[in-house]
């Protein structure tokens, strides 16, 4: 009787151990088969800037033929309460992944890693929670009403506020970081610089100050048979008169590039422009400055690199002309 009772919890042992087996070759088994063939298993987290993890954001995948910018979308999915989200992608590989939350400002798209194998890297991407902006804008102790404030955020960000029966203005949900705010009205204007603050709301009272002007000749080197001479100034433009005098208004203060452009008619309809001068100004607020600039052969060794082969391209015809690309901007 004991010898089978042994034989009983041996043959139960045993028929157990083959069941773990089983269980875990079904296991393997099942988990080949959940990845389907084609695609590739992307995984990751999504935190706050101090590394709380944030439920319930937006990933979104692009294909990797389209650009950022084109967000033909490929796959999208929600983060769980840790944060964690996965992604079943289809090849060839998509490359860019971006994060969206109400109450965080969007990641941007980033590009998504690759290892030797094709599989994708984890990625954690963590998000920072949006600013705010507000404050008043006065002029000669006057709160200026229903007037237009425009505020830049890098370079794909602006957005655009009237002030209020006070003069007040107030911007709701900025990214953190730099941004300028600009106002313009008749001959008076202003550019500030303010730093935005996550989690924060960042006040800016401003007063409005007038803007600056320059003035001055044109003398120097220009082509046979010029035309037109035109002074570029940060913002404004101005025409040379037949004696050389110019004056352009409404500049705000700060550096500002200058450049002069001649024109050389070619035929009834075509023309030939060529820059001859490139400099900076500084221009103080509130101001009237004189600038007398001459001017160098479009090829002069005195003109910056950048200047001269965009002279080479106009020259030859390959930009600036209807039908063709843009001439490049100095740097």
């Amino acid at each position: 009787m004991q010898m089978r009772r042994i034989l009983l919890q041996a043959t139960l042992v045993l028929a157990i151990s083959a069941l773990g087996m089983s269980c875990k070759e079904d296991a393997a088994g099942t988990q080949d088969e959940y990845l389907p063939e084609g695609k590739r298993l992307l995984t990751g987290r999504v935190k706050d800037s101090r590394g709380v993890p944030i439920a319930e954001a937006e990933v979104m995948v692009t294909r990797e033929e389209v650009e950022p910018g084109g967000a033909v979308l490929v796959e999208r999915a929600r983060t769980e309460k840790f944060g964690a989200f996965r992604l079943y992608l289809d090849e060839p590989a998509c490359r860019y992944i971006k994060i969206t939350h109400p109450s965080f400002w969007e990641s941007g798209w980033k590009p998504l890693d690759r290892d030797e194998s094709g599989d994708y890297q984890p990625v954690e991407i963590r998000l920072v929670m949006s600013g705010a902006l507000d404050g008043a804008i006065t002029s000669r102790g006057q709160p200026l009403i229903e007037e237009e404030v425009r505020i830049s955020c890098g370079d794909k960000f602006d957005l655009v506020t009237m002030t209020g029966s006070e003069g007040q203005y107030r911007f709701a949900s900025l990214p953190p970081g730099p941004c300028s705010i600009e106002l313009f009205r008749d001959n008076f204007g202003v550019t500030v610089e303010t730093e935005i603050g996550e989690r924060c709301n960042t006040r800016k009272n401003i007063e409005l100050g007038r803007l600056s002007s320059v003035r001055g000749f044109v003398t120097g080197w220009k082509p046979e048979n010029t035309v037109l001479v035109t002074v570029l100034i940060g913002p404004g433009r101005g025409r040379a008169g037949n004696d050389g005098a110019y004056s352009i208004h409404n500049l705000p203060s700060g550096t500002h590039d200058v450049e002069v452009e001649t024109w050389v008619p070619q035929g009834s309809l075509c023309g030939r422009s060529e820059i001859v001068y490139s400099g900076t100004i500084e221009v103080p607020p509130s101001s009237e400055i004189s600038k007398d600039i001459v001017l160098k052969p479009p090829n002069s060794r005195e003109l910056p690199e950048e200047v001269r082969e965009r002279n080479k391209l106009l020259l030859h015809g390959k930009c600036g002309r209807p039908g063709r690309p843009p001439c490049p901007k100095r740097k």
